[in-house]
């Protein structure tokens, strides 16, 4: 943090007080952190202050060419006006973020800023963090402690981490930032205690391209891709944006999927930051097995059009109303299938299993019209006896028949742990 200095904006010289983590000799040089992104849109919108800024900003990133001349970013950009267009064809951003990489409006209230688009910028991971495995989750006094395997040694105090798979659902999402000590990782997190409980879960440091608060927020002709051995651990995520479209999407390489952490290009979690309306058309995702679709814990209603999601590692759409709301789920013409898998699933080991779509909802429909898809595969586990066995769920109502749904069969899956 800043502590003091003389500078002023536009002067031609001054002071800037801090003090570093590290000790640095001489011969270290300060530079912007986003390679001036973050200064030009401050220059464009003003500084930050929560009622809209200067609004109608129009702020444009040079093309950048070869992969070697993306431009590095630090520290989260951060798109704070109204009605702003950040334009970036040609643009690629080399992102060094642990958190995220660029964020739509601000991080506590997505009425702050509105109708912010962000057009033609790609995005890469300059960093590459596996996540760790959970071993124990508990709640006291409104203090998560999550305690991880010893050898967990990529998450840091200070970092935004997402939780998926506990046992129980409260602790899923992005949460931070967080405290490391030892084996145990604490946050913040208001709500009833819960008893200390052994679980399974997996958690990894946020590392995003992309986090949308504003409302709306647009994402027009963007792009994921890899240029080396890294990767980002989500691609988009979607906080309390009521109204959020992504158009023309396009990835290049896979996300981080392992047996600790296996990312989404579209995640939203809803119990930490809101509950989004989702809209997703012209997408193309074909990660080869290095991360999944669409995930959606809060749903708010999704809606995925004319795009192509195969290749995942674990599934290609899952949108469930298990940490709140309400909304259902839509495809139209939607080409979902598991390509040159099957992909062996991260936390099965070697086994393969996978699901085209995952739906779980307090009763609003999930509509699934023309494309390809559902298409995914059942897990194969090793028959070692003289005779298999294949169990079948058979919902039984005691006041009529049992009722076979036309969807069932075509939507089963095993959960994936």
């Amino acid at each position: 943090m800043v502590t003091g200095g003389t500078c002023t904006s536009g002067a031609a010289s001054g002071t800037v007080v801090f003090t570093p983590k590290n000790t640095r000799s001489a011969t270290y040089l300060l530079s912007s952190a986003s390679s001036g992104i973050q200064e030009a849109i401050n220059d464009a919108c003003g500084l930050p202050g929560g009622s809209g800024g200067n609004p109608n900003a129009h702020v444009v990133l040079p093309a950048t060419g070869a992969t070697s001349n993306a431009l590095p970013v630090y520290g989260s950009i951060f798109a704070h006006c109204s009605r702003a267009l950040i334009e970036g064809n040609g643009a690629a951003l080399s992102c060094s973020t642990r958190d995220r990489c660029m964020v739509l409006a601000n991080l506590t209230n997505s009425n702050a800023y509105g109708a912010i688009t962000i057009q033609g910028v790609a995005f890469e991971s300059a960093i590459d963090q596996d996540g760790c495995q959970i071993t124990n989750t508990q709640r006291q006094s409104n203090v998560v402690t999550i305690t991880v395997a010893s050898d967990c040694s990529t998450i840091q105090t200070g970092d935004m981490v997402v939780i998926d798979y506990t046992d129980t659902a409260t602790y899923w999402g992005v949460h931070g930032p967080v405290t490391v000590s030892g084996t145990s990782i604490t946050y913040a997190q208001t709500g009833a205690n819960l008893a200390a409980q052994a679980t399974p879960g997996v958690i990894a440091i946020e590392n995003a391209a992309v986090e949308d608060n504003a409302l709306p927020g647009t994402m027009r002709d963007t792009k994921i891709y890899q240029a080396g051995s890294t990767w980002f651990n989500e691609g988009y995520v979607f906080d309390n944006d009521q109204a959020a479209t992504v158009d023309t999407f396009n990835e290049n390489g896979g996300l981080l999927c392992t047996a600790n952490h296996c990312g989404s290009y579209f995640y939203s979690a809803g119990n930490t930051a809101g509950t989004p309306v989702l809209w997703i058309s012209h997408a193309n995702i074909s990660p080869q097995c290095g991360g999944n679709g669409v995930t959606v814990y809060a749903n708010n209603t999704t809606h995925i059009s004319d795009s192509v999601i195969q290749g995942f590692g674990m599934w290609g759409i899952y949108t469930s109303t298990i940490l709140g709301s309400y909304g259902g789920t839509q495809a139209d013409n939607v080409y979902n299938e598991e390509n040159s898998g099957p992909c062996a699933n991260p936390y099965l080991g070697s086994t393969f299993g996978s699901a085209g779509i995952i739906y779980g909802s307090g009763g609003s429909p999930l509509i699934v019209r023309g494309g390809e898809q559902p298409n995914g595969w059942m897990p194969q586990f090793a028959n070692t006896g003289s005779t298999q066995y294949n169990y079948y769920v058979v919902v039984h109502d005691s006041s009529s028949p049992p009722k076979y749904s036309r969807y069932s069969a075509a939507l089963h899956v095993d959960y994936p742990l």
